[in-house]
């Protein structure tokens, strides 16, 4: 489910062009959510280049994470190559999981209808277990009818496929295959 997650922060983007907010070097954000039962610190550690540091913590869990972004510029589009890790840890058994974020693909930025395209793998790993899911982002093709699929394995510890996930962010579900063949079907958007 971790992959899910790790992959369905993307969906968003795909129709999401604006600039983000940048904040000023040591402006922080602090918020304490009551009724959701977290609280969330970030704070723009450097400026140039531009780096976050994001800290979340419940009762239950504990996400951290930092955001450092390299940009290419080519004419008619920008690649964004995020650097740094996204953490997660469960309090009640300490499993720990990290993964990393895929390449992004502005296209059109000067002339014509912009849009959005993600490619690379997002690989999630269980430092507990040694267990690894790996969700790949199909790249946009002119060649290749599979634009904004998203394809993965899960992994055990000694590396055998565990079980088989396929997404396709065009209908935002998930596509379970287990390898006894059984299919499950998730909405996530």
């Amino acid at each position: 489910m971790l992959a899910a997650l790790a992959s369905s922060c993307w969906v968003t983007t795909l129709t999401r062009y604006g600039k983000p907010f940048n904040p000023l070097l040591g402006e922080t954000y602090e918020m304490v959510h009551q009724e959701g039962g977290f609280c969330v610190v970030s704070e723009q550690v450097s400026h140039h280049p531009p780096i976050t540091a994001l800290h979340v913590e419940s009762d239950r869990w504990v996400f951290w994470e930092e955001y450092k972004l390299d940009i290419k510029f080519r004419g008619q589009w920008v690649k964004v190559l995020p650097t740094g890790l996204v953490h997660f840890m469960t309090k009640d058994d300490g499993y720990h999981y990290s993964w990393n974020k895929p390449h992004s693909t502005i296209h059109n930025v000067l002339f014509g209808t912009l849009w959005a395209d993600h490619e690379g793998d997002v690989v999630v790993t269980c430092h507990s277990t040694g267990e690894k899911a790996v969700v790949h982002f199909v790249p946009y093709s002119k060649a290749k009818e599979r634009y904004r699929e998203l394809h993965g394995n899960v992994f055990d510890e000694k590396g055998e496929v565990r079980l088989f996930k396929y997404c396709t962010t065009t209908t935002y579900q998930w596509k379970h295959k287990h390898t006894n063949e059984n299919t499950k079907i998730i909405t996530t958007y």
